[in-house]
C-alpha cells in the first residue's frame, strides 16, 4: 500500500477547512503558498515522547493518544487561523524567532522557542480544541488512518 490512500483520506477531511490537498512529503508543514498541507509517517518516538509532554504541560491537556491526529489537525489549524496573523509586528517577530532558530545549539531550548511562536501557539491551540469538541469524530479518524498507517509499515520490505 502507497501513501495515496492515506492522502486521500487526509484530504477528504481537510478540504472543509479550506486546505486544498494533503500529501506524504516526509516533513510536516502547512504551505499557505498554494494551500497544502504535507505530512510525515516516520518520526523518533524520543522527538515525540518530548513533545508530547511539552503540549501536555504547556496547554494542561493529555494528547499522548491522539499525536498522529493532533499533528495533523496542527496543520489545518495554521490554515485555521492563519487570518488572524495580519499584524505585521507578529510576522516581523515571527520572521526573527526563526531566523534565531537554528544558531540556537541547545535542542530543549530551540524547541521551546519555535512552539511559543504566535503561529504555532494558534495552531496547537486549534488542534487540542477541536480535538476536545469532537472527540468521537477525532477516535474514529485516527482508527481509520492508523489502519492505512499499518498496511503501509507492514508492505515495507524488511532487512
Amino acid at each position: 500500500m502507497t501513501t495515496k490512500t492515506l492522502d486521500r483520506k487526509l484530504s477528504r477531511f481537510a478540504r472543509r477547512f479550506g486546505v486544498s490537498s494533503v500529501s506524504y512529503r516526509e516533513h510536516w508543514v502547512y504551505n499557505p503558498a498554494n494551500n497544502t498541507i504535507s505530512y510525515d509517517i516516520w518520526s523518533c518516538p524520543q522527538d515525540d515522547e518530548k513533545h508530547i509532554e511539552f503540549l501536555n504541560q504547556r496547554y494542561n491537556t493529555d494528547i499522548s493518544p491522539w499525536y498522529f491526529i493532533f499533528s495533523f489537525l496542527h496543520e489545518v489549524g495554521h490554515r485555521v487561523t492563519l487570518p488572524t496573523l495580519s499584524n505585521s509586528q507578529e510576522w516581523f517577530e515571527i520572521g526573527s524567532r526563526l531566523e534565531l532558530l537554528p544558531l540556537i545549539k541547545d535542542d530543549n531550548l530551540r524547541d521551546q522557542l519555535y512552539w511559543r511562536l504566535p503561529a504555532e501557539d494558534m495552531a496547537n491551540k486549534w488542534a487540542i480544541s477541536y480535538i476536545l469538541e469532537n472527540q468521537k469524530k477525532c477516535w474514529k479518524f485516527q482508527r481509520k488512518c492508523g489502519k492505512i498507517l499499518n498496511k503501509i509499515y507492514k508492505s515495507l520490505p524488511t532487512e
